[in-house]
């Protein structure tokens, strides 16, 4: 739903915007946050995890109109469903690493540790003053966070 939206206002903003790890994260959430504790009782109700059957829910869940009203907005674009859905189906999530690589990575970061450490000038250590407090920042994240996109 989230990636729908962002689609559509690319498209209204005529730009686009790659969705990087940081953004799925922040959708996932936001969708996740979205979800009713009775949708989540019902689905464990449907599959037979309720401690009767009296409290099963026969009332059937709405479907959500507003995502097909997005999705009806890009059907004038050359994107089709199929390829929306299976855009990463050939996308490699992972890779294997012989052990002598991993070793290398390790050694690697250990002997970049090191070179860090030699470089810092022990004598006279500086001191960064914020330019903000945390509080205000941390007021500033949730401020962000709270932005409905």
């Amino acid at each position: 739903k989230e990636v729908v939206r962002k689609l559509i206002t690319d498209m209204e903003q005529q730009s686009t915007s790659p969705i990087n790890v940081l953004h799925a994260i922040r959708m996932t959430d936001k969708a996740w946050r979205s979800v009713y504790v009775t949708t989540i009782s019902n689905c464990f109700k449907s599959c037979g995890f309720s401690m009767s059957q009296e409290e099963a829910s026969e009332e059937p869940l709405e479907p959500d109109m507003s995502l097909e009203a997005d999705w009806n907005k890009l059907q004038n674009t050359e994107v089709q469903f199929e390829d929306y859905v299976t855009c990463d189906e050939g996308l490699a999530t992972t890779g294997t690493l012989t052990d002598a690589e991993i070793i290398d990575i390790v050694n690697q970061d250990i002997n970049e540790d090191n070179v860090d450490e030699n470089d810092v000038d022990h004598t006279d250590p500086a001191v960064f003053e914020p330019l903000i407090s945390n509080k205000e920042a941390r007021a500033a994240i949730n401020t962000l966070r709270s932005f409905k996109m």
